[in-house]
């Protein structure tokens, strides 16, 4: 009932939105005290901060300085609390609040009349001292409430006097996080602060970004194994590479990136979190190295990872190399071999808890010709590509040149395809984990790096630059023929390749629209030929032209 009478008292200083200041010190505007500095206040009895209005999309930040009761104040059997932090929400008449405490009753989350529903993503710490209460007293505390979008995150980084740090962070859903605005105080027992006006703010709340595909919470909060995670399929002989940057909270908590491999009853745990960097529950030859429990959490964060799964046979060879901000280079390699599984998919699983990975995209060059083969060891969503990049697949041709489909969304790995875009540069396409569209019918094949050459029945181009006389600098398929040259294809690359015997010593693919070819056209002494940039040609020799609205080519 307290409590209760104590929110609805704090809430009559709320006025209009505007901020009353409950407490002064020393009549300096700069500082304020919250507390008595005996250390003799009581929890409900003026050891308030003022209330401090936090709207929609904003982040609170509130610097101080903390002091504690020593044993002396406190006396025997005194309970102290020091410093706690809540947010208080009185929309529809209901009150729902939190607590995030550093006080005698250790350093934790603490929730009244919502327990129950309470998502208590994170709010353990590292390095918990026995006697809390003398190693934060004269601690600096940074106190951030941020809400992004119907999240509230609270975090407190404390610094002792002896350069300790601890971190505290949780997390818990406050209405839809557009229309309200939430009320935050801070309050002490048997301690007092004293708040830095001068780095207390509100600003507008920073929303990370990433460049690829997001997988986890951009606001670090997220529970392990519900809803944070993405599943690969890993064919039989078959290699899967990601790469990504590694967010954490840094609490001591799961956090950072998991990887399951699940097969039947056949599991496997990859991590590189709170219980380290290894593999877990399962039997296998795991190797690590650099691994420094004192600075991993801090070198987790936005650390670049690299992670290869091969499978050759019944055996699956695991490399992860992660390198921190701070160029440290942690690498973890696992192998083991099961003749169940030989022949069957399995499912390679990224989760997170605290975190987020940003699985990052890959780069496509398109040059000054405007065209480029392409392929990757990676399922690509050409949804979210950069803009202006268009992707197709070729599908056939007709006479002498090329019918092409357009990609509007996912492809597997491994698929060769024809890219366009207007502007020369570079393009990002974000990976995904796997694709179903179906490449049935595609003509372009993926390069190896090795070299391509005639094969008897069937007929293969390369892409390459014409140097005929009319048509020098122009960008076509051009035929592999028998006891000719062959052709270095490289691996992120790809080469046409048809059934049967093709005429056509090169292949045109002019213009960006969905289906190119050569329609007929009723041409006569009174038609008026174009070239491809709109001038109109007298004497029309070999090539590309526009006849009546149509393509014509001279062969």
């Amino acid at each position: 009932m307290m409590k209760k009478q104590f929110l609805r008292r704090a809430l009559l200083t709320l006025v209009g939105g505007v901020i009353l200041s409950m407490s002064a010190w020393a009549d300096d505007e700069s500082a304020t005290l919250v507390g008595k500095e005996d250390n003799s206040n009581g929890f409900w009895q003026g050891g308030l901060s003022e209330l401090y209005e936090i709207k929609p999309d904003e982040t609170l930040k509130v610097e101080f300085t903390s002091y504690t009761a020593t044993d002396e104040q406190l006396g025997a059997g005194v309970n102290w609390k020091g410093h706690m932090a809540w947010v208080i929400q009185f929309w529809d008449l209901e009150q729902k609040n939190v607590f995030l405490r550093a006080d005698g009753y250790a350093w934790q989350p603490e929730g009244y009349n919502t327990v129950d529903n309470h998502d208590w993503y994170a709010y353990t710490i590292n390095n918990y001292p026995t006697d809390f209460r003398t190693a934060i007293n004269g601690a600096q505390v940074v106190l951030t409430f941020k809400r992004s979008g119907a999240e509230v995150i609270i975090c407190q980084d404390v610094t002792t006097t002896t350069n300790v740090t601890y971190h505290q962070q949780f997390a818990m859903t406050f209405g839809d996080g557009v229309s309200r605005s939430i009320t935050a105080q801070l309050a002490t027992e048997k301690a007092h602060i004293i708040i830095d006006n001068t780095k207390t703010t509100i600003s507008k709340t920073e929303i990370p970004t990433y460049t690829g595909t997001l997988f986890g919470k951009l606001s670090l909060a997220g529970k392990f194994g519900q809803g944070e995670r993405t599943d690969f399929t890993i064919k039989p002989n078959e290699t899967l590479k990601l790469n990504f940057k590694n967010y954490s909270s840094k609490v001591y908590n799961w956090h950072n990136w998991v990887l399951e491999l699940q097969n039947g009853d056949n599991y496997l745990d990859l991590r590189a979190d709170k219980a380290g960097w290894g593999a877990y529950w399962t039997e296998g030859n795991c190797s690590t190295e650099n691994y420094d429990f004192g600075s991993f959490l801090n070198d987790m964060d936005g650390a670049d990872v690299e992670m290869t799964i091969e499978r050759v046979g019944s055996t699956v060879k695991i490399t992860a190399k992660q390198t921190s901000t701070n160029n440290k280079v942690f690498t973890e390699k696992y192998t083991f071999s099961n003749n169940e599984i030989a022949s069957e998919d399995i499912i390679a699983r990224l989760l997170t808890e605290c975190s987020y990975l940003d699985l990052l995209p890959v780069t496509a060059t398109i040059s000054e010709y405007n065209w480029a083969t392409f392929a990757s060891d990676y399922a690509l969503d050409f949804s979210k590509a950069t803009e202006g990049l268009k992707a197709y697949m070729v599908t056939g041709h007709n006479d002498n040149a090329i019918n092409k489909t357009p990609v509007e969304g996912t492809v597997p790995a491994g698929t060769g395809l024809l890219l366009y875009a207007e502007t020369s540069g570079d393009y990002n396409i974000p990976i995904v984990g796997t694709s179903t569209t179906s490449t049935t019918g595609n003509k372009l094949v993926a390069g190896t790096g090795e070299e391509v050459g005639f094969v008897s029945e069937k007929t293969r181009y390369v892409l390459g630059l014409n140097s005929s006389a009319g048509n020098a600098g122009k960008l076509e398929f051009q035929k592999l023929v028998d006891g000719g040259a062959k052709a270095t294809v490289p691996a992120d690359k790809a080469y046409l390749e048809f059934d049967g015997n093709v005429n056509a010593p090169a292949l045109s693919f002019e213009g960006d629209g969905e289906t190119t070819g050569i329609a007929n056209v009723n041409v006569n002494a009174n038609s008026s030929w174009y070239d491809l940039s709109g001038r109109r040609v007298v004497n029309p020799t070999k090539g590309l032209y526009i006849v009546n609205g149509k393509k014509v080519i001279i062969k």
